[in-house]
């Protein structure tokens, strides 16, 4: 898979904008391109770790079941970070969508989850 140009946007809690690829992805000639919810999750926190300057990426939980990448797409994330009991929703939507590659949209939620 080769990088695409394009933009990746990570709302962190409503702010900030950033651009990414997808790599780790399978095919199914039936069904189209799919990611690893892990390797989503793994890319997706890299990139919200750069845009507020993290020495470290958050853990991010974006379940068990494989995502296909076609435009639109939205798969609901749980963040959280080592050190802190608070969890956030983080809505990523997938967009540009072209094959494998895509852009996404990240937003992280303004309140933590109800514990």
């Amino acid at each position: 898979m080769t990088a695409r140009a394009g933009k990746v946007r990570v709302a962190v809690v409503g702010v900030a904008s950033l651009t990414l690829f997808a790599t780790g992805c399978q095919f199914s000639a039936s069904t189209g391109y799919y990611i690893q919810p892990d390797e989503l999750a793994s890319q997706v926190a890299t990139e919200l770790a750069k845009s507020v300057g993290a020495d470290a990426p958050p853990d991010l939980n974006c379940g068990t079941e494989r995502i296909r990448i076609e435009e639109g797409r939205v798969v609901d994330c749980i963040l959280s970070v080592v050190g802190d009991a608070d969890r956030y929703a983080v809505v990523v939507t997938l967009e540009d969508v072209d094959g494998k590659d895509f852009v996404f949209d990240a937003k992280v939620g303004a309140e933590p989850l109800p514990r």
